[in-house]
């Protein structure tokens, strides 16, 4: 299991690696923060294999690695947002939706570093919130909440779009799509890897959550075509299912403004 686990690794490295060059061979500023996020997940994976394993400073330089690409991944899911936005010509107000957007998902990572500081505290530890053992339970507790909360905002803004009758650009729609199915993934290995807690079924899990990485990583390097950039428009939607669009942008619109105003 072990070997099957190293050898899986080192292929979704390979993945992350081709899909960067071809996000770079793009020259598309649409993917800049993903391509960040990939950048800094290549290199983390690079320190770690040539870091000696079982050892306090693989377990720090662990969690360097876990928590460094954290914030270029919210970043990645706004951008998407962002993309979303600007394909949508019913959304006049898109600054203002993408504004609150970005509003939310600060919140949201809020919400997960004060959740994981207050469940990774333990009083009884000598350390206090220096040792390495409160660090570790951090890292897996704010991966956790943050996988969790992205792939739901994830959900719920591939819901919200798809209620508009409007052709958006296909590596856009693909790259939604890869991006939520990967949070997923990630979040519900996470859960299910915390509520087993035990080392017997880790490794299975592991091989499990590499394997559907592997798959996603490759469905985004097909997604992404030089084609893929160009919207090809196609017939208008039915005018009721634009009104229905515009009346619930409408409702989003003023709920927003209705939780500034409070």
């Amino acid at each position: 299991m072990e070997n099957a686990q190293q050898a899986l690794w080192f292929a979704v490295l390979c993945a992350q690696t081709l899909l960067l060059l071809r996000i770079a061979l793009l020259r598309s500023s649409s993917y800049k923060w993903f391509a960040i996020f990939l950048g800094l997940s290549v290199a983390g994976s690079l320190i770690l294999m040539r870091t000696k394993f079982a050892t306090d400073r693989y377990a720090w330089t662990w969690i360097v690695v876990e928590l460094a690409p954290l914030v270029p991944l919210y970043s990645a899911a706004l951008e998407v947002f962002d993309g979303l936005t600007a394909q949508v010509p019913t959304m006049r107000d898109a600054a203002g939706l993408v504004r609150h957007s970005r509003v939310i998902l600060a919140g949201l990572l809020c919400f997960s570093l004060l959740g994981a500081i207050a469940l990774s505290a333990d009083a009884r530890s000598p350390a206090g919130w220096t040792g390495l053992g409160f660090w570790l339970r951090f890292t897996v507790l704010l991966k956790r909440i943050v996988m969790s909360s992205l792939a739901l905002y994830l959900i719920l803004t591939l819901r919200y779009f798809l209620t508009f009758g409007v052709t958006i650009k296909p590596n856009l729609r693909r790259h939604m799509l890869c991006f939520t199915a990967s949070a997923t993934v990630n979040a519900a290995h996470l859960f299910v890897w915390n509520l087993l807690g035990t080392n017997r079924y880790r490794p299975m899990l592991n091989v499990s959550l590499l394997s559907l990485a592997f798959g996603c990583y490759c469905a985004w390097i097909l997604a992404f075509t030089r084609k893929g950039e160009q919207v090809e428009y196609a017939a208008a939607a039915p005018v009721d299912n634009q009104l229905q669009a515009i009346r619930e942008h409408n409702a989003v619109m003023g709920w927003l403004a209705e939780i500034r105003r409070r």
